[in-house]
């Protein structure tokens, strides 16, 4: 129960945010967590490897100069910035306590359903209070493309993900797993030049090897 709610504020505060901000932009900000989880760590008495500060502090200014090259809709500062920022803080507190969850699971599917169930009667909760659905009225469904949008995003990168990801992180350690969850942005920027249109100037670039720096050689610094 504890988890669907960190990933519903994660998947609701990114939904809301993207009305005023890039798709580029808000996976750039959202993986701040990288920044976030050692933190949250640290206030709960846990000791990090040199290394681990080292990648998150790499992947952090990658992420900062991606999110200085990407134009927001408003031109500067948006509110689905902030909104952003929300959500890589719901995701890192995600992965907080995902590790100690998934040693105590019996099995990473029951988790991963069980997670997985709540966000969806979360989100189902929200969906009723918006005022869209009303039993007491004709209720049109909405268009065919918003249906196969929610079934992709429910099964692919909610469901699936969320099963590989307390897979994971039964051996990973959160402050590990956040490093690597960094190369997200990289994706979001691969696909948004191909379906958005969306194009990187050389901070952006520059962010990316950074980013990708610090995620593939968070093993290496680590046995140092």
């Amino acid at each position: 129960c504890e988890l669907g709610v960190w990933s519903f504020l994660g998947f609701a505060l990114q939904t809301i945010g993207l009305e005023t901000t890039t798709a580029t932009r808000s996976a750039f900000l959202l993986y701040l967590n990288v920044k976030f989880v050692p933190l949250l760590e640290l206030v709960n008495g846990k000791t990090l490897p040199r290394g681990t500060w080292f990648s998150a502090v790499a992947a952090l200014s990658g992420t900062l100069l991606l999110a200085a090259d990407s134009d927001t809709i408003n031109g500067s500062w948006a509110p689905g910035d902030s909104l952003s920022v929300l959500a890589a803080l719901a995701s890192a507190c995600f992965i907080i306590r995902l590790e100690p969850a998934s040693q105590k699971a019996s099995s990473p599917e029951g988790l991963a359903s069980a997670t997985a169930l709540s966000t969806s009667l979360l989100a189902f909760l929200a969906f009723w209070q918006t005022g869209r659905f009303q039993p007491s009225e004709v209720w049109c469904p909405p268009p065919s493309e918003v249906l196969v949008a929610a079934l992709y995003l429910g099964l692919i990168p909610s469901a699936l993900c969320s099963y590989l990801q307390t897979l994971a992180q039964r051996t990973v350690p959160p402050s590990s797993a956040a490093v690597v969850y960094a190369t997200d942005p990289l994706w979001a920027a691969f696909f948004a030049y191909f379906a958005l249109n969306e194009r990187l100037g050389p901070a952006g670039l520059a962010g990316a090897a950074l980013i990708a720096a610090a995620a593939f050689g968070q093993n290496l610094l680590l046995r140092d």
